[in-house]
């Protein structure tokens, strides 16, 4: 058995169709703002975000929230845990 740190990144300040993240080498840009409710009934946004994979360099989409930001370093037929990680 093995314990892993991992991050959740919050998204800060104001953000704008286009805007872009830089993280651990990896560049995301903000392609869509969409309005969202929470399970509570809370008004949010669901973010669309594009990155480029590290493995074959295709580009692929992600959704998150401001406060929960979990960047993909890879596309799906790429991610471990997804049936492709080759």
């Amino acid at each position: 058995m093995k314990a892993e740190k991992t991050y959740s990144w919050k998204i800060k300040g104001s953000f704008e169709i286009g805007g872009v993240i830089r993280l651990q080498g990896r560049e995301y840009r903000l392609v869509a703002v969409d309005d969202y409710t929470t399970k509570f009934g809370r008004a949010s946004n669901l973010l669309t975000w594009k990155g480029i994979c590290t493995k074959c360099g295709e580009g692929f989409q992600f959704k998150s929230g401001k406060s929960k930001f979990h960047p993909y370093a890879n596309c799906e037929q790429h991610r471990p845990g997804k049936g492709g990680a080759g």
